[in-house]
Protein backbone atom coordinates (compact mmCIF):
# COMPACT_ATOMS: atom_id res chain seq x y z
CA UNK A 1 0.00 0.00 0.00
CA UNK A 2 1.40 3.37 -0.98
CA UNK A 3 1.62 6.34 1.34
CA UNK A 4 -1.73 8.00 0.63
CA UNK A 5 -0.71 11.38 2.00
CA UNK A 6 1.33 13.50 -0.44
CA UNK A 7 4.10 15.78 0.91
CA UNK A 8 2.75 19.10 2.21
CA UNK A 9 4.17 22.54 2.72
CA UNK A 10 3.52 24.41 5.97
CA UNK A 11 0.62 26.25 4.34
CA UNK A 12 -0.87 23.01 3.04
CA UNK A 13 -0.59 21.43 6.48
CA UNK A 14 -2.97 24.04 7.86
CA UNK A 15 -5.60 23.69 5.12
CA UNK A 16 -6.56 20.00 5.68
CA UNK A 17 -7.57 20.89 9.26
CA UNK A 18 -10.46 22.81 7.73
CA UNK A 19 -11.27 19.97 5.34
CA UNK A 20 -11.46 17.59 8.29
CA UNK A 21 -14.59 19.41 9.51
CA UNK A 22 -16.54 18.05 6.54
CA UNK A 23 -18.57 14.83 6.79
CA UNK A 24 -17.34 14.01 3.26
CA UNK A 25 -14.02 12.50 2.36
CA UNK A 26 -12.32 15.19 0.28
CA UNK A 27 -9.52 14.65 -2.24
CA UNK A 28 -7.95 17.48 -4.22
CA UNK A 29 -6.28 16.66 -7.54
CA UNK A 30 -4.00 18.73 -9.75
CA UNK A 31 -4.30 19.20 -13.52
CA UNK A 32 -2.65 15.78 -14.03
CA UNK A 33 -5.14 14.09 -11.67
CA UNK A 34 -2.44 13.56 -9.06
CA UNK A 35 -3.33 13.84 -5.37
CA UNK A 36 -2.35 17.14 -3.76
CA UNK A 37 -4.37 17.06 -0.53
CA UNK A 38 -6.92 14.89 1.24
CA UNK A 39 -8.70 15.03 4.57
CA UNK A 40 -8.78 12.40 7.29
CA UNK A 41 -11.95 10.67 6.09
CA UNK A 42 -10.49 10.33 2.60
CA UNK A 43 -7.26 8.94 4.07
CA UNK A 44 -9.31 6.32 5.93
CA UNK A 45 -11.07 5.28 2.73
CA UNK A 46 -7.75 5.07 0.88
CA UNK A 47 -6.15 3.01 3.64
CA UNK A 48 -8.96 0.47 3.55
CA UNK A 49 -8.57 0.18 -0.27
CA UNK A 50 -12.11 -1.16 -0.46
CA UNK A 51 -13.40 0.51 -3.61
CA UNK A 52 -10.79 3.26 -3.90
CA UNK A 53 -7.03 3.33 -3.56
CA UNK A 54 -3.97 5.38 -4.47
CA UNK A 55 -1.64 4.09 -7.17
CA UNK A 56 1.32 6.13 -8.38
CA UNK A 57 -0.15 9.16 -6.60
CA UNK A 58 -3.36 8.85 -8.65
CA UNK A 59 -6.88 8.04 -7.49
CA UNK A 60 -8.04 4.62 -8.73
CA UNK A 61 -11.02 2.33 -8.24
CA UNK A 62 -10.37 -1.28 -7.33
CA UNK A 63 -13.26 -2.52 -9.48
CA UNK A 64 -12.69 -2.40 -13.30
CA UNK A 65 -16.20 -1.11 -14.10
CA UNK A 66 -15.93 1.51 -11.36
CA UNK A 67 -12.50 2.49 -12.65
CA UNK A 68 -14.02 3.23 -16.07
CA UNK A 69 -16.72 5.40 -14.48
CA UNK A 70 -14.13 7.21 -12.37
CA UNK A 71 -11.86 7.86 -15.35
CA UNK A 72 -14.74 9.25 -17.42
CA UNK A 73 -15.86 11.47 -14.52
CA UNK A 74 -12.36 12.87 -14.04
CA UNK A 75 -12.03 13.52 -17.76
CA UNK A 76 -15.42 15.23 -17.92
CA UNK A 77 -14.73 17.43 -14.92
CA UNK A 78 -11.29 18.27 -16.26
CA UNK A 79 -12.76 19.71 -19.47
CA UNK A 80 -15.26 22.03 -17.80
CA UNK A 81 -13.32 25.11 -18.94
CA UNK A 82 -14.05 24.02 -22.50
CA UNK A 83 -17.03 25.88 -24.01
CA UNK A 84 -18.46 22.53 -25.14
CA UNK A 85 -18.68 21.20 -21.59
CA UNK A 86 -21.64 21.64 -19.27
CA UNK A 87 -21.03 22.00 -15.53
CA UNK A 88 -18.34 19.34 -15.31
CA UNK A 89 -19.95 17.93 -12.14
CA UNK A 90 -20.26 14.15 -12.10
CA UNK A 91 -21.89 11.85 -9.53
CA UNK A 92 -20.86 8.19 -9.67
CA UNK A 93 -20.94 5.10 -7.46
CA UNK A 94 -17.92 2.96 -6.68
CA UNK A 95 -18.42 -0.75 -5.97
CA UNK A 96 -16.59 -2.32 -3.05
CA UNK A 97 -15.13 -5.82 -3.12
CA UNK A 98 -16.24 -6.40 0.49
CA UNK A 99 -19.88 -6.24 -0.60
CA UNK A 100 -20.56 -3.20 1.58
CA UNK A 101 -22.69 -0.35 0.29
CA UNK A 102 -21.07 1.45 -2.66
CA UNK A 103 -19.15 4.66 -2.16
CA UNK A 104 -20.74 7.71 -3.74
CA UNK A 105 -18.50 10.29 -5.40
CA UNK A 106 -19.05 13.84 -6.59
CA UNK A 107 -16.28 14.93 -8.96
CA UNK A 108 -16.26 18.67 -9.50
CA UNK A 109 -13.87 21.21 -11.02
CA UNK A 110 -12.41 23.87 -8.74
CA UNK A 111 -11.77 26.34 -11.58
CA UNK A 112 -14.04 27.34 -14.44
CA UNK A 113 -11.48 29.08 -16.65
CA UNK A 114 -8.73 27.43 -18.68
CA UNK A 115 -5.97 29.82 -17.57
CA UNK A 116 -6.77 29.18 -13.89
CA UNK A 117 -7.29 25.44 -14.18
CA UNK A 118 -3.88 24.89 -15.73
CA UNK A 119 -1.77 26.83 -13.20
CA UNK A 120 0.94 24.43 -12.12
CA UNK A 121 0.56 23.15 -8.56
CA UNK A 122 -2.97 24.42 -7.97
CA UNK A 123 -5.66 21.86 -7.15
CA UNK A 124 -7.81 21.49 -10.25
CA UNK A 125 -10.47 18.95 -9.22
CA UNK A 126 -12.18 17.99 -5.99
CA UNK A 127 -13.55 14.52 -5.30
CA UNK A 128 -16.12 14.35 -2.49
CA UNK A 129 -16.57 10.84 -1.09
CA UNK A 130 -19.70 9.79 0.75
CA UNK A 131 -19.45 6.50 2.63
CA UNK A 132 -23.00 5.69 3.82
CA UNK A 133 -21.55 3.41 6.51
CA UNK A 134 -19.09 5.89 8.00
CA UNK A 135 -19.96 9.50 7.35
CA UNK A 136 -22.04 11.35 9.90
CA UNK A 137 -25.42 12.58 8.64
CA UNK A 138 -26.07 16.20 7.76
CA UNK A 139 -27.37 18.37 10.54
CA UNK A 140 -30.91 18.63 9.23
CA UNK A 141 -31.85 21.22 11.85
CA UNK A 142 -29.17 23.53 10.46
CA UNK A 143 -30.18 22.80 6.87
CA UNK A 144 -33.77 23.70 7.68
CA UNK A 145 -32.82 26.90 9.49
CA UNK A 146 -30.32 28.15 6.91
CA UNK A 147 -32.51 27.59 3.85
CA UNK A 148 -35.93 27.86 5.54
CA UNK A 149 -36.90 24.34 4.50
CA UNK A 150 -39.90 22.45 5.78
CA UNK A 151 -39.34 19.17 7.62
CA UNK A 152 -40.30 17.23 4.49
CA UNK A 153 -37.97 19.30 2.29
CA UNK A 154 -35.11 18.68 4.74
CA UNK A 155 -35.74 14.92 4.56
CA UNK A 156 -35.70 15.04 0.77
CA UNK A 157 -32.46 17.05 0.87
CA UNK A 158 -30.85 14.47 3.14
CA UNK A 159 -32.01 11.71 0.81
CA UNK A 160 -30.49 13.48 -2.20
CA UNK A 161 -27.16 13.73 -0.39
CA UNK A 162 -27.34 9.97 0.14
CA UNK A 163 -27.77 9.55 -3.62
CA UNK A 164 -31.40 8.45 -3.53
CA UNK A 165 -33.62 8.77 -6.59
CA UNK A 166 -37.10 10.30 -6.63
CA UNK A 167 -38.81 6.89 -6.66
CA UNK A 168 -36.70 5.68 -3.72
CA UNK A 169 -37.46 8.80 -1.71
CA UNK A 170 -41.16 8.47 -2.43
CA UNK A 171 -41.12 4.88 -1.24
CA UNK A 172 -39.15 5.73 1.92
CA UNK A 173 -41.38 8.72 2.78
CA UNK A 174 -44.56 6.91 1.72
CA UNK A 175 -45.71 9.64 -0.65
CA UNK A 176 -46.25 9.95 -4.39
CA UNK A 177 -43.28 10.63 -6.67
CA UNK A 178 -44.91 13.88 -7.79
CA UNK A 179 -44.87 15.05 -4.17
CA UNK A 180 -41.11 14.50 -4.05
CA UNK A 181 -40.72 16.43 -7.31
CA UNK A 182 -42.68 19.32 -5.79
CA UNK A 183 -40.37 19.28 -2.77
CA UNK A 184 -37.36 19.21 -5.11
CA UNK A 185 -38.52 22.30 -6.98
CA UNK A 186 -38.95 24.19 -3.71
CA UNK A 187 -35.57 23.00 -2.42
CA UNK A 188 -33.82 24.18 -5.58
CA UNK A 189 -35.67 27.52 -5.42
CA UNK A 190 -34.64 28.08 -1.79
CA UNK A 191 -31.02 26.96 -2.11
CA UNK A 192 -30.31 28.33 -5.59
CA UNK A 193 -29.14 24.91 -6.80
CA UNK A 194 -30.30 23.73 -10.20
CA UNK A 195 -29.55 20.01 -9.93
CA UNK A 196 -28.60 17.31 -7.44
CA UNK A 197 -24.84 17.66 -7.94
CA UNK A 198 -24.98 21.41 -7.29
CA UNK A 199 -26.98 20.87 -4.12
CA UNK A 200 -24.51 18.30 -2.79
CA UNK A 201 -21.57 20.58 -3.55
CA UNK A 202 -23.33 23.50 -1.87
CA UNK A 203 -24.01 21.52 1.29
CA UNK A 204 -20.53 20.00 1.34
CA UNK A 205 -18.88 23.42 1.17
CA UNK A 206 -21.01 24.86 3.96
CA UNK A 207 -19.06 23.89 7.06
CA UNK A 208 -21.71 25.33 9.39
CA UNK A 209 -24.06 22.57 8.26
CA UNK A 210 -21.55 19.80 8.85
CA UNK A 211 -19.65 20.66 12.01
CA UNK A 212 -20.44 18.51 15.06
Amino acid sequence: MENVTPPRSKEEQQFPAVLDLSPFGIILLDESNHLTQLNQLAELVMTEADGLRVRQNSLCATNPASQQRLRRALEQAGTTHDHRAATGDEIITICRSSGREPLELLVTPLHRQRHTASVRGLPSLAVLIWDPEKMSPLRLDRVRHMYRLTAAEARVTEGLVRGMAVVELAREMRVQANTIRTHLKRIYDKTGARRQSELIRLLARNLLLNMP
